[in-house]
């Protein structure tokens, strides 16, 4: 999980997406230290979803479908239902997930 939180213009965006200034925000140097990990433990086998979602004005939005969703949350394991999550077995999946919102 990587969250940001602020005030308007405080440098949220720029910190976690970093691509409009030809850097690698927080979010891609995250997913690319994940996939160095795995690759550097082959014989153990693991499965990454992601999502992505933002809260914007006391509404939650599921980046990857562009929907506003509930703030319903599993019992068990906390995470937010209805979000949609996406299988990605390598950074450029990531990468064409990522970039596409």
């Amino acid at each position: 999980t990587i969250i940001a939180h602020g005030s308007s213009g405080s440098g949220k965006t720029h910190t976690m997406d970093g691509r409009h200034e030809k850097q690698l925000g927080v979010i891609q140097m995250t997913a690319m230290d994940i996939f160095n990990h795995i690759q550097s433990a082959p014989l153990h086998s693991c499965s990454l979803y992601i999502s992505l979602f933002e809260i914007y004005n006391q509404e939650i939005n599921d980046l990857l479908t562009d929907k506003p969703i509930s703030s319903r949350q599993h019992p068990t394991t906390k995470m937010l239902m209805d979000l949609n999550e996406e299988l990605v077995s390598n950074y450029n999946d990531f990468i064409c997930f990522y970039c596409d919102f």
